[in-house]
């Protein structure tokens, strides 16, 4: 083991990921049924760090370990990226340190602090450090991939400007610094050791997939709304047993969005079978029979598919097939009884359907937990969080820096902004 002083003034770390949604609930396979690129989900995050005057290098034959922990964090951000043709995980991973450049830039040109901190250095040095080494060996001239070359131009320029910013901001300081230049040094660190951008990543895709379910489930809110209005009008226009079925706009859109007709939307498998099960109750109070036999077909393909959908092979496997199927039967049955029938028919009936529908959610509450969360609890399911990947973090430092990135993640999509789809910051004092 060899221990040796150094003077680091910035250190960038970056990180992307390219990934399906994974399902929150055990059981499911973490991959759709497709393997095609727009299943996918992309991010990528950065950190802005700067290190104590004495930081301890270990090093020995096998690896170089840098511990992000023994910095301080200025500011850490993620960002949802846009799925391009034939994007890979070395984009995602691109675009994360392209990320990360753009913030470093402007901590450079406004805050005096971190200004002052750099400048008096003796020996300023940016730290540019990642989990993939293609990216790194590029920067360090030991290899050339053309498909990464844009990119890599893009980059280069970013680091240039912020070493000329550097140099200006030095010159105005004081004179003597003007013939400092800020030096560079591109590290390919393990991916353990870069845990905070990881996580940042895993939990930008993890928003991604609760605003995914939570706009469907608001969209099925909307129809109910919808349709008690509408009902209240007819009561007067027209007597109960001569109501028509009606048709919701607002179902409609809840059903295209589960079948992930709107390639934006990623929803996993578990999502997809509750919020089905919500909407086609919903549909048989409102007497919808238009949704409810689009739902049959559903229920139906997710009966044939589930061998490759639910990987445990337990007792609940054919238990939960058979129910797929005969509530996709009882559905069918149903939308087809209500176009003869009166509505009181199709109400008494669809009692029963929904004691069948509220059977096939017991599968969820009852049979699966996860880290000991009860899935019966009204209030959170079918949105329970993804395990939270801060929880993995030993470090209490890094783990307060995710939970507050986190929340601040969560308040901007209950405001349904997604500010993650142009880059989310947390700056820190």
């Amino acid at each position: 083991m060899i221990i040796t002083f150094i003077i680091v003034s910035l250190i960038l770390n970056f990180d992307g990921s390219l990934r399906p949604p994974r399902d929150p609930i055990p059981g499911f396979t973490r991959y759709p049924v497709t393997s095609h690129d727009s299943d996918k989900i992309a991010s990528c995050s950065a950190a802005i760090l700067i290190e104590p005057d004495e930081y301890f290098e270990r090093a020995d034959r096998y690896s170089r370990c840098y511990h992000v922990y023994d910095a301080r964090v200025l500011a850490v951000g993620g960002k949802l990226l846009q799925l391009t043709p034939g994007m890979t995980s070395a984009d995602a991973e691109y675009d994360g340190l392209l990320l990360g450049l753009e913030e470093l830039s402007s901590y450079l040109s406004k805050d005096e602090n971190v200004n002052e901190r750099i400048l008096n250095d003796v020996d300023p040095v940016l730290v540019i450090r990642g989990d993939c080494k293609a990216i790194i060996d590029q920067f360090n001239e030991r290899s050339t991939p053309r498909k990464l070359e844009l990119k890599y131009n893009i980059a280069m320029d970013r680091i240039r400007s912020i070493q000329d910013l550097y140099f200006t901001r030095g010159n105005k300081t004081d004179s003597q610094q003007c013939t400092k230049l800020l030096s560079l040094r591109f590290e390919h660190i393990p991916r353990e050791n870069n845990r905070l951008c990881d996580a940042i990543c895993n939990l930008s895709i993890n928003q991604k997939q609760r605003y995914s379910a939570e706009s469907i489930y608001d969209f099925i809110r909307m129809g109910e709304a919808q349709a008690s209005e509408e009902s209240s009008n007819r009561e007067i226009m027209r007597p109960k047993s001569k109501r028509k079925p009606t048709r919701n706009k607002h179902f409609q859109e809840a059903f295209d969005r589960i079948c992930n007709t709107d390639s934006s939307l990623k929803l996993c498998h578990s999502s997809q079978l509750a919020l089905a099960c919500e909407l086609a109750i919903a549909a048989i109070h409102q007497s919808d029979f238009t949704v409810l036999s689009r739902l049959a077909d559903f229920f139906m393909v997710m009966s044939r598919r589930w061998s490759r959908i639910y990987y445990f092979k337990d007792k609940h496997t054919r238990d939960v097939e058979k129910a797929l199927l005969g509530v996709s039967r009882s559905c069918r049955t149903l939308s087809r009884q209500c176009v003869k029938a009166s509505t009181d028919s199709f109400t008494d009936r669809g009692d029963e359907v929904i004691v069948e529908l509220r059977s096939l959610l017991a599968f969820f509450t009852n049979s699966n937990t996860h880290d000991g969360m009860d899935y019966r609890d009204r209030s959170q399911y079918p949105f329970v969080d993804l395990p939270r990947l801060y929880d993995e973090i030993d470090d209490e430092y890094c783990r307060g820096i995710l939970q507050k990135w986190d929340l601040l993640a969560s308040a901007d999509v209950k405001r349904g902004a997604l500010g993650l789809e142009f880059g989310l910051w947390l700056h820190l004092n």
